[in-house]
């Protein structure tokens, strides 16, 4: 050990050899003829005691490597980061995943979806699909923004997905180009979907059912459009709503066509 204070014996168990350092710059040489580290270590191949390089690797390329690796590990870390925050804003075609039993709060993906219709809502841009899975959402839901002609927004249910008892289900409130599908909406102290200064919203395919109270002051409709325009809303079904009562009040255009089926 006198030749080589700076240095530990380190044996690799690959062919039984040594790496010990012929000079200080990090170059090294085989030596055959020198006994196992003390303890029989045998763990492969092994750090410089002092420097911490690989045998073999001269320093300044241990240095070149070292800055390439941290180079690489950095832009792709920014990469995941940038792909991950993308994520949840809808871009046109990309289709949020909704699921109750989900774990809050969700990245909008089918493998870890979003917890709530709202937070989907909030995401959503032209030409999304909200897709919505069987469940109870205690929730009022309020597009945040509008689609375009072409590429509507769309919140589209699978069987057994029930918005219940907020204010409302479904708020529309100066949007255009929205589609509510599917939905049962249930319990609302309000109406069950209301539009209002919107146009070219599509409600269609939902059952709406025991929205308000039927006391004086408290009533309300199933379906409700005000101030909306070249709007549709076709094969709805509304019953035990406490008013039972046109979907939509007069507007400049067309309001709707379609209106639902309304019982008491």
């Amino acid at each position: 050990m006198a030749d080589f204070p700076y240095a530990l014996y380190r044996w690799t168990a690959f062919d039984r050899r040594h790496y010990v350092p012929a000079r200080t710059d990090g170059d090294f040489r085989w030596r055959r003829d020198l006994p196992p580290t003390p303890g029989g270590g045998q763990s492969g191949m092994h750090l410089h005691a002092d420097t911490r390089r690989l045998p073999g690797i001269p320093g300044a390329r241990h240095t070149r490597w070292a800055v390439r690796l941290a180079a690489a590990t950095v832009a792709g870390l920014a990469m995941l980061a940038t792909g991950l925050a993308a994520l949840p804003a809808g871009a046109a075609g990309t289709t949020l995943y909704v699921d109750r039993s989900a774990s809050c709060p969700g990245l909008g993906l089918q493998a870890a979806p979003y917890c709530t219709i709202g937070a989907a809502a909030a995401a959503a841009t032209a030409g999304t699909t909200v897709r919505v899975a069987a469940g109870t959402y205690p929730e009022t839901v309020t597009p945040a923004r509008s689609g375009a002609s072409g590429s509507p927004i769309v919140y589209d249910a699978d069987p057994g997905a029930t918005v219940r008892g907020g204010t409302n289900g479904f708020t529309v409130a100066s949007r255009s180009w929205v589609t509510v599908r599917g939905f049962t909406v249930a319990d609302t102290v309000r109406e069950g979907i209301l539009v209002s200064g919107s146009s070219s919203v599509t409600v269609s395919g939902n059952r709406v059912t025991s929205a308000g109270d039927p006391v004086s002051g408290r009533t309300a409709q199933g379906i409700r459009l005000t101030g909306t325009t070249d709007s549709l809303v076709q094969g709805n079904t509304a019953d035990h709503n406490s008013e039972a009562t046109p979907a939509a009040t007069p507007a400049p255009r067309r309001a709707s066509t379609c209106a639902p089926r309304a019982t008491r």
